[in-house]
This record gives C-alpha cells, structure tokens and sequence, in this order.
C-alpha cells in the first residue's frame, strides 16, 4: 500500500493534467469540435476576469497573504519539530491540483497568442498564484526533500553529488512550476495592485455616453438560404451561449420619425449570433439608424467551393481563401432579405 502511495505521489501531477485533458476529450466527445470547447473556455475565463476585476486589490492581498500563511504554517512546525507524520494527502492533492493547472496554463496560453493577445491582468495572475501556493505546499509537506535541500545549503560535507537521481528530478520539477508560477505572476503585480493609470471614464451624455434616445424593436426573419448555398456550409452546433435555431436576419428597428439611416453589421469569423454583438447592435439603433444584423456561416465546405486547392495568403491584407465567398455569398442574401422586407413594409429607410 505504501508503494502505491508513494507512486500516487510521484505521479500526481501527471494526473491532474490528465483530468485536464480528459475534460476537454469529455467535451468533444459529446459533439462539440475543438473550436466550440475552446470558445467556451474563452468565454468562461471572460466571466471570472469580469468577476474578478472588480476586486483586484483585495484578491491581490489575499493571495499575498495565504502564500504568505503557507510558509509561515511550515516555519512553525519546522521550528517546533512537528513536521513528522504522514503529509501523503497534501502531497497528492496539491500534486494534482498543479497538473490541472499547468493544462489551464497551457490551453490558456494558446489562446492568448492567437485571441486574448495579452488583454487579460487577472487569469494569468489566478493561474499563477494558486499553482505558486500549491507548488508550495507540496514542497513542503515533502520533509526529505526539505531535509535534503537544507542539508545540502547549511552543511559544508554535502552536496547535490550525494542526491539520488529521483530527488535531482523532483527538484527540478518543483523549479520548473515555481519559475511557471513567476513569469505568469509577477508581470502582473502593479497592474493587480491598482496602482496603473485609470482609462478615460465614459461621458455622462453626447457621443459615446450610453445614453438612449431611441427605444427600439427587434424583428427576426427566418433565412431559407438558396440551395448551392445551404449544400455549401457546415451545420452550425448548439451551445450554452446560443441555441442554434436556423439562421436569421435580425433587424434593429429604432422607434423615430422621418427617414431612418441604415447600418449593415458584418460579424467577424466565429460567434455568428446577436449575443456577441448585442451592446453594439442596440446602441446603434438607440442612436437613430435601423440596424440590419444577418447571421452567416463561420465554417464552409472546402470540397464544395470553386478551388480546394489553395493556400491563403494574408500578406496583401487580402485572402483569397475560396471559402469567404460563400460567407459572402450569404451575408448579402441576408441583406436582400431584409430590404425586401423593410419595402414591402414601407419603413422609411435610406438605403
């Protein structure tokens, strides 16, 4: 028993990454592709760096403070000679919870290159933080290590020659985590601390205030795509964002009079629903102009375009990725769509 514990302990780390990587095979597993599991863990880390911005300075300060109260916890137990006894629990525990989040770290830092691009003060510095209390903790609680480390700094006859290779490996992999914790916590102190300049708060009233002069209605029309069109795209899947109920043109109808300004709102490549666009979309009809929102697909059929023999090239500024017709294709169908609505309806519109 005491074997298996001791290989438990070794291996804990290797576990929690393992449940990391589980959840997200869980994930997909259950028909969402990686791009939607990655979309929900952008959108989850959204939420808790919401959440927790508007307490910055105090989760800083108890997160100082309880890495603060793990060290000084050892200090007295060392000092009272009470650190014999079975730490196996903390050992693993802590071991496990490291594992898990070097896999937040690293799916983390894939989305920060290619989406977040550095935005982000308060994820990094949670990540961080906890592994940093967590590294601790296991180091800790590891008496021989302790023993073995302070021997070896405090004692003139030892030295790292006499360590067993096992130790040497466990060293470097508790310095690897901490190093990890560092470069994730410390370039995001000052910023954590509030003491960086503030950004321009908004105007109470005039342009870019949130002020509404117009109430508004929203109309959804159901777009029954053309066929070379619909045969073209991948079926959208459903999420807890958005529950995919066919596309949709959505128009923002400002309530006015007189004759209406009209704005085509194109999304970007992913998201291809009002959720994600909402604040822009209601300001805008709030300000006056009937706003035109039609959905269109993010993901195309390369077989089913003109060329399935390409390769992008974005140096130009330009694509000439052959799936973009398609998006194109049914972005303007869209369009038509509700202009013929708005006609038959006779609004007052200035196309």
């Amino acid at each position: 028993m005491e074997r298996v514990k001791q290989y438990v302990i070794r291996f804990a780390e290797i576990m929690g990454l393992l449940i990391f990587i589980l959840q997200i095979m869980l994930k997909m597993m259950m028909g969402q592709n990686f791009y939607d599991v990655g979309f929900d863990f952008a959108y989850s880390t959204l939420m808790v760096a919401i959440a927790l911005r508007q307490m910055n300075e105090f989760f800083l300060l108890i997160t100082l403070f309880m890495l603060g109260l793990t060290w000084n916890h050892y200090i007295r137990k060392h000092r009272t000679k009470d650190m014999e006894g079975d730490w196996s629990a903390y050992q693993i525990i802590s071991g496990i919870l490291i594992g898990y989040l070097i896999g937040q770290w690293i799916f983390y830092s894939m989305l920060d290159s290619v989406f977040y691009r550095g935005v982000f003060v308060t994820i990094p510095y949670t990540i961080g933080m906890v592994m940093l209390l967590a590294v601790s903790i296991r180091f800790l609680t590891d008496v021989n290590l302790v023993n073995k480390i302070r021997n070896t700094l405090w004692n003139e006859k030892k030295s790292l020659f006499g360590w067993k290779k096992g130790d040497i490996l466990k060293g470097v992999k508790i310095d690897l985590v901490i190093l990890i914790s560092l470069v994730l916590v410390v370039p995001n102190l000052v910023p954590m601390s509030g003491t960086m300049p503030d950004p321009e708060t908004q105007p109470s009233e005039g342009y870019g205030s949130g002020v509404a002069t117009y109430d508004f209605e929203v109309i959804k029309l159901d777009h029954e795509l053309p066929e070379d069109i619909s045969n073209s795209i991948e079926t959208e899947t459903s999420h807890r964002l958005h529950q995919f109920d066919g596309w949709n043109v959505h128009i923002y109808v400002p309530d006015r009079n007189g004759t209406m300004p009209v704005a085509i709102y194109v999304h970007g490549y992913g998201a291809p629903y009002t959720l994600a666009y909402e604040d822009s979309l209601e300001i805008l009809a709030a300000r006056g102009a009937l706003v035109i929102f039609p959905e269109y697909a993010t993901h195309v059929k390369v077989d089913k375009t003109d060329d399935t023999d390409f390769a992008v090239d974005y140096t130009q500024g330009v694509t000439d990725d052959p799936r973009l017709g398609v998006r194109y294709d049914m972005h303007w169908t869209g369009v038509k769509l509700a202009y013929d609505y708005l006609m038959e309806n006779e609004y007052d519109v200035d196309f």
